[in-house]
């Protein structure tokens, strides 16, 4: 099986980054430019805040070009395999790391992201971040028929199956109601794949939102995984519940054993793949760093429109500064398009040009000994920062990676604060 393996936010010729011998490239060729051909329908909620496809890679003139993610695509016999560009030796522990941070996990194969084997396993370890994503939104209800044989009467009364329950006197009164109930097949098919996982490990994070589901739907082992599947063919509609819907679509995935498959033309040509924003998922790593200095993460949606597109600082903090991960590669020290976008930032927060105001990128980086960079923005008096946090390069395993990564946080967290104290002092 040809492996063609490379790094996010690079360029590179294909020959060079093929690891196998005996393959037939016209074949190879074919496969990868079928899975251009067809990426953004396989991965079609990928889309930015335009509207637009975000770029997953591109293949031209021999070359491939890819951009901030990271994971694998498998199409017959040729996988592609993007890892990020902070792999070492073949092990991916950053990405990783940021999972385990980002979703509240602990992965055990830091080698399975790559391997077809684990898609379906990936899809479980996923589980815990859509459920409690599901749960921020408001519980999901749906009208239901209760049917009832006591002495509360409410609703209608069922006249016929009251002569066949109550044929002598007994107080009793046969009525059926309708109501807005969360025991529905929704939560039941939560239920079920709850306990198709059955990894204590993984589900440790989210064992107070397992014992709320379960109480919602007591009797749901009482109904077949097929009928409750069936059930939930019909998804959910509402975009008030859109976190659901995703939940269900990864619910039926691991309950009828599928893996994240694409067939353009029903001719058993399957694409099968996970892949991961890398970008993305180092934004979200920041915030559970960041924090703790009472930032606020993409929330200044009343700061800066222009015409239909919403600019947003990543982190912010009211009338002091703005920052921004980054997690691109960077060509320069400072490039001139991301220190106007900062500049744009601090214009329009309040009170957030001048002396006592400072904005910055926050850059993930290999070299262990870069300094932060400081630029003052003539013409303003607010300044500029580079800053950055060192992924280390020389672990060989999980544990040692997790430990020499909790040096660079505290660094960073070290840098960030001091930064805080001196413009508050101002």
């Amino acid at each position: 099986m040809p492996k063609v393996i490379t790094t996010d936010n690079s360029k590179e010729k294909i020959k060079k980054l093929i690891k196998d011998k005996g393959y037939d490239f016209e074949s190879l060729k074919i496969d990868l430019n079928y899975l251009q051909k067809h990426r953004n329908e396989c991965f079609k909620n990928l889309v930015d805040k335009n509207k637009k496809h975000k770029r997953l890679f591109e293949i031209t003139d021999g070359k491939i070009k890819t951009y901030n993610y990271a994971g694998f695509i498998k199409r017959n016999d040729t996988q592609l395999i993007i890892r990020s560009r902070f792999a070492n030796k073949g092990c991916d522990f950053f990405l990783h790391y940021m999972l385990e941070k980002v979703n509240d996990i602990k992965l055990n194969n830091y080698k399975a992201i790559y391997e077809e084997v684990s898609i379906l396993d990936w899809l479980k370890i996923l589980f815990p971040a859509y459920l409690k994503k599901a749960f921020l939104d408001r519980d999901y209800r749906v009208y239901k028929n209760f049917y009832k044989n006591d002495s509360n009467v409410k609703g209608v009364i069922d006249i016929a199956r009251h002569i066949k329950l109550n044929p002598l006197a007994n107080g009793k009164i046969a009525y059926r109601y309708k109501e807005k109930t969360v025991n529905n097949w929704v939560y039941e098919l939560i239920a079920h794949t709850i306990d198709y996982i059955d990894n204590r490990e993984n589900l440790k994070s989210i064992s107070n939102l397992i014992g709320k589901v379960k109480s919602y739907v007591p009797d749901y082992k009482k109904h077949n995984v097929d009928k409750v599947i069936v059930e939930n063919l019909n998804l959910i509609d509402n975009p008030l519940y859109k976190n659901y819907r995703l939940l269900q679509e990864l619910c039926i995935k691991i309950l009828k054993h599928k893996g994240l498959k694409f067939d353009s033309d029903n001719s058993n040509k399957e694409i099968n793949g996970i892949l991961f924003d890398v970008a993305k998922l180092y934004e979200d790593y920041l915030v559970t760093i960041l924090k703790d200095f009472g930032f606020k993460h993409q929330q200044n949606t009343k700061y800066f429109r222009e015409k239909d597109n919403l600019w947003l600082p990543d982190f912010y903090k009211e009338g002091m500064c703005v920052l921004d991960a980054k997690y691109k590669r960077m060509k320069k020290e400072v490039n001139s398009q991301d220190l106007r976008q900062i500049i744009s930032y601090l214009y329009v927060l309040e009170g957030g040009m001048g002396e006592k105001n400072f904005g910055g990128l926050i850059k993930p980086t290999k070299n262990k000994e870069e300094k932060v960079i400081k630029r003052r923005i003539e013409g303003f008096g607010a300044y500029f920062y580079v800053i950055p946090i060192y992924i280390p390069q020389e672990e060989s395993t999980p544990e040692s990676f997790a430990k020499a990564m909790a040096d660079s946080e505290i660094k960073l967290k070290d840098t960030i604060r001091k930064l805080i104290q001196e413009f508050s002092i101002l």
